[in-house]
This record gives C-alpha cells, sequence and structure tokens, in this order.
C-alpha cells in the first residue's frame, strides 16, 4: 500500500494513509470487539498507527514530524489500554525512544520544541499510572522507563535551547514543576525526580558554571538553588509532622 500511494497517488500520500490508518485501527477494534483476539488486534493496530506516521512525515518537514511522532505516541497508549494490549505499549515505548534518538541525529540543533517530547514522555507515566489495573501490568517497569525518559530529556533539551546563562535557572524550574507534581499526585517518583534534577542543577553550577557563568548570574543561580532547597525542605518537613499529628498513637501496655 505504501508502495503504490507513493507512485500513484503522491500529492495525496498523508490523506490515503489517515483513511487507511483509519481503516485498520478499526479493524483491531472490531477483533477486538467480537473475538478478544490479542494477535489479530495488535496486528491491524500497529499497522494502522505505521499509516498513522507515515502519514505525519508525508505531512510535516523535517525535523518537525518527530515531535508530531511523539505525540502520536499518547494516541497509541490510549488505544492500547482499550484493547488491554501489553504487547502495544511495549512496542511503542521503544519506537519513542527510536523516534527521539532519531530526532537528535537528524535534527542537529536541539530546540524548545523537543521539549515536547519530554511532556510525551511525562504524560505517558500518568496515563499507564491512571489505567494500570485495565492495562493487567503487574509491575511499574514501563512508567518508570517513561519517567527516567523524561527527566533526562528536559535537561538536555534546555541545556540545548536556553542560553547559556539561564540553563541552571531553566533546571531549577523543572526541579520546582516536578516538586509541585509530587504535592498534587502525592506520588514520591517526581519527589526523587526533584531532588535528582536539583543535585544535577549542582553539579553543573560548579562544573560549568565556576568558569562559564558570569559572576552575577553564578551568584544569583546559587541563592535562587539555595531558596528552592531550603523551601521545598521546609514544606517536606510540614508535611512529615502533619503526618505524624494525624498517626495514631499505639496502645499502651498494661
Amino acid at each position: 500500500f505504501l508502495i503504490l500511494t507513493v507512485l500513484k497517488f503522491p500529492a495525496h500520500l498523508a490523506l490515503s494513509h489517515v483513511l487507511a490508518s483509519l481503516l485498520l485501527l478499526g479493524a483491531a477494534m472490531l477483533f477486538w470487539k467480537r473475538e478478544q483476539s490479542r494477535y489479530a488486534t495488535f496486528f491491524y493496530a500497529m499497522s494502522g498507527y505505521a499509516a498513522l506516521s507515515v502519514a505525519i512525515i508525508a505531512r510535516f518537514e523535517s525535523p518537525d514530524f518527530f515531535v508530531w511522532l511523539s505525540w502520536q505516541s499518547i494516541v497509541v497508549i490510549s488505544t492500547a489500554i482499550w484493547f488491554r494490549s501489553k504487547f502495544i505499549i511495549v512496542a511503542n515505548f521503544f519506537i519513542f525512544l527510536l523516534i527521539l534518538l532519531a530526532y537528535v541525529i537528524v535534527a542537529g540543533k536541539v530546540s524548545t520544541v523537543s521539549i515536547g517530547l519530554g511532556i510525551v514522555a511525562l504524560l505517558s507515566a500518568r496515563i499507564l499510572n491512571w489505567q494500570k489495573d485495565r492495562l493487567e501490568l503487574r509491575t511499574d517497569f514501563m512508567r518508570y522507563a517513561y519517567l527516567v525518559t523524561a527527566f533526562f530529556i528536559f535537561p538536555y533539551a534546555l541545556y540545548h535551547s536556553v542560553p547559556e546563562a539561564y540553563v541552571a535557572l531553566s533546571w531549577i524550574g523543572v526541579s520546582v514543576f516536578y516538586y509541585l507534581m509530587s504535592v498534587w499526585l502525592k506520588n514520591n517518583k517526581y519527589r526523587w525526580m526533584a531532588l535528582l534534577n536539583l543535585i544535577l542543577t549542582v553539579l553543573y553550577l560548579f562544573v560549568m558554571g565556576s568558569s562559564q557563568l558570569d559572576p552575577v548570574l553564578r551568584v544569583v543561580s546559587f541563592l535562587i538553588l539555595g531558596v528552592v532547597l531550603l523551601l521545598i525542605s521546609l514544606a517536606y518537613n510540614r508535611m512529615r509532622m502533619k503526618r505524624e499529628t494525624k498517626a495514631p498513637n499505639p496502645p499502651e501496655s498494661n
């Protein structure tokens, strides 16, 4: 089908593959609903996703289509949850990594658009956590994998797209974002991500900032980092005290 459309209908390549994607995904839904066939569903669904990828590549210029391909990952995960397919989830993660690697190689210069790749990784982890019972996943491996991917994407993307003087400040902003996520979702994973990202920021300031940053900006970055560390420490101490206050006292022994 791909060869036929490229040779016969090159002007309508994107539209034809969007239609093919809808038909194949419809077939996957039909097989799942009627026969609960995991393998047939996997085959038709992956073929539909492949057709959609071709449509994206045909519609957008390089390297912009890599970002759109990464957002397609959200569509894949959402439909995979409906299919209850662990195979699609695992395959999608490795395809996402290939897209990320291809973007870094082909794009040459990483821009702020690449931050979208990190957002996709975070959203993918949240969707998997939200629907983990429906997918019947026995481990947190895939969610951890997406979170680790996001953890590395954000500093890398910001390092290459933000002016050098503001790299540390942007990384501090990412740490604050992780901390707010940990409070909002009551999830310790984001707290660890915030802590590790702050440690990465400290290392950057000591190694790179001491020689390349303007002295004033270096001092300001250290001050902001110290304030953020102090506020986070105070906030967590307050939360811990609240938990200890609400915890029931053990019964006294006679």
